[in-house]
Formats: C-alpha cells, sequence, structure tokens
C-alpha cells in the first residue's frame, strides 16, 4: 500500500472529481498537494519539497522528442514508421510521453492510466494541447485489465512500459520517477498485461524494458530493438 497523503488547494472542482480534500494553498499537512500556477494543473511535494511536477506536451524535452521524428525506437518498434495511420493502445500511459509521440507520428493512441492523480495531470495536459494543436490522443481513466476485458474494437498495436523498480545509483532515477513511484504502486505481475495485450492486438505487442532485463514473463519475443537505456521487445501477433 502506498502511504501518503494529498489534498487539493483552491479547486473545488477537481477536489469534488477526485475525491479528495479542499485546502488552503499554504497548508503543511498533507505530503502532496494538487493546484494550478500559470493555468496549469501541478502536483505539489510539500516534504521534501523538489519542483513542481506538471504535465506540459507543448515544451521541453518532449517537443524536443517530436522534433527528433522517426529516429525515435519506439516509432519503429511499433511499425508507425511504415504505416502512420495505426491504432495503438497504451495501456500504461504514465506521463502520457510516449503516447504523445506516437500521436505525432500519425496514429491514433488511446492512453489508459487508473492512478486518479495521474490522470489528472494528463487531462489537464490535454486539454492544453488539444487547444494548440488538436491529436489523436484519447485518455481512459480505468484499469487497463478491466479495458482490455470489455474491448470492442481492437487496436493494431499494444504498448506497454510496465512500471519497475529502479536501482537506487542508477542515473534513470530521476526525480520525476522517484515521485510517480511515489503515488503509482508498482505493478508486481505485468505479465498478466502483457498476456492480455497478447489476446487483444491484431498487429503486435510492444514492450519496454531496461536494456538489460529479462523478458517480460520470460516470453521471448520476435525481435527486439536495443537503445542505450532501453530496449522495446516486440511480439508479433500471427493470425
Amino acid at each position: 500500500m502506498l502511504k501518503y497523503s494529498i489534498a487539493v488547494a483552491e479547486l473545488p472542482e477537481i477536489a469534488a472529481q477526485l475525491d479528495l480534500p479542499l485546502v488552503d494553498i499554504n497548508t503543511t499537512l498533507y505530503d502532496f498537494i494538487l493546484t494550478k500556477v500559470n493555468e496549469k494543473l501541478v502536483l505539489r511535494k510539500l516534504i521534501k519539497p523538489t519542483n513542481d511536477l506538471v504535465l506540459d506536451f507543448c515544451a521541453g524535452k518532449i517537443k524536443y522528442r517530436r522534433i527528433k521524428g522517426g529516429s525515435e525506437l519506439i516509432i519503429k518498434a511499433t511499425g508507425i514508421n511504415k504505416n502512420k495511420n495505426l491504432s495503438v493502445i497504451d495501456a500504461t500511459a504514465g506521463f502520457g510521453r510516449d503516447a504523445y509521440v506516437m500521436a505525432c507520428h500519425g496514429a491514433k493512441v488511446t492512453m489508459i492510466e487508473q492512478n486518479k492523480i495521474v490522470a489528472a495531470l494528463l487531462t489537464d495536459a490535454l486539454q492544453r494541447l488539444q487547444t494548440i494543436e488538436p491529436m489523436p490522443l484519447d485518455l481512459i481513466i480505468e484499469n487497463s485489465l478491466d479495458y482490455l476485458a470489455h474491448i470492442e474494437h481492437l487496436p493494431d498495436v499494444i504498448y506497454l512500459d510496465p512500471m519497475y523498480p529502479e536501482k537506487k545509483k542508477s542515473a534513470l532515477v530521476k526525480k520525476e520517477m522517484q515521485l510517480l513511484q511515489t503515488i503509482v504502486e508498482v505493478d508486481h505481475n505485468p505479465e498478466i498485461l502483457l498476456q492480455a495485450a497478447l489476446s487483444k492486438a491484431k498487429q503486435r505487442v510492444v514492450v519496454k524494458r531496461p536494456r538489460t532485463a529479462i523478458y517480460l514473463g520470460n516470453l521471448q519475443p520476435n525481435f527486439s530493438i536495443e537503445g542505450k537505456a532501453h530496449r522495446f521487445d516486440v511480439y508479433r501477433i500471427h493470425s
């Protein structure tokens, strides 16, 4: 069980939607608060504060990833580089950055995220994005296994990036990832989600893994595409 407390500062509508306490911005009674800064929803850590967490698809590193274009390994692994009209389910949306990159290259992407705090940040980022540049990028707030169990229109590709415990000394343990791991429980049975994905994708399932990690569920993929820190294991669906 996660052990943290969170409230919403001076945003009654969001507090009601998330069923969280509504508090004054200067509270010190909680571990985190959700508030707005410059019209953007942010997650603020109150104990040992770090920078506010805000999701923004229109600036920073995510903008660079878009400019980088088709050299992105995820675009090759999903097959979007050869077919820009693929339908993709990102069943482990997280901060939505991989989903955004896929949508930038033409795929119709549906993000699935069950954590209500992460989903609130994603919703805010999506609303701002769609007013600037509408994209084929949607968010479903639900458990991925439940969603896949009742899905009617099967996607071409299902993408999985299951969160895994990071080594403390690893350069990959960035502050944002540490914060995500604080508010989201690590799924200790991601192989179940892989099996569900394999039964629902029409063309392939793509799993993002640490470069040196074992295959998820010890299930060997058809092929892998490796980067410096991660690799993408590709499972082709044979009808």
